[in-house]
């Protein structure tokens, strides 16, 4: 497990820490601390509109399910 204490700190760094990790079927998990900033908070409020607007009924599974995928996708991006 990734600690909060092993993420780099700078000074583009000084939002709240938030742990994230996807894990499918016969993989290792994916994981990562990341630092949420006053941007990434902001663009998380454009994606909430975005989910309320293709989600009227506000299903957190389905909600969950994209962001984890997106997540994912990421992460095994970054690795290349």
């Amino acid at each position: 497990m990734l600690s909060y204490e092993k993420q780099e700190h700078t000074e583009l760094s000084t939002g709240k820490p938030i742990r994230i990790g996807t894990t499918t079927p016969k993989q290792p998990e994916q994981e990562r601390v990341v630092i949420l900033t006053p941007a990434s908070e902001a663009a998380a409020d454009k994606i909430e509109k975005i989910f309320d607007e293709i989600d009227t009924d506000r299903n957190t599974e389905f909600r969950l399910a994209i962001l984890a995928r997106i997540s994912q996708k990421l992460m095994q991006e970054s690795k290349k």
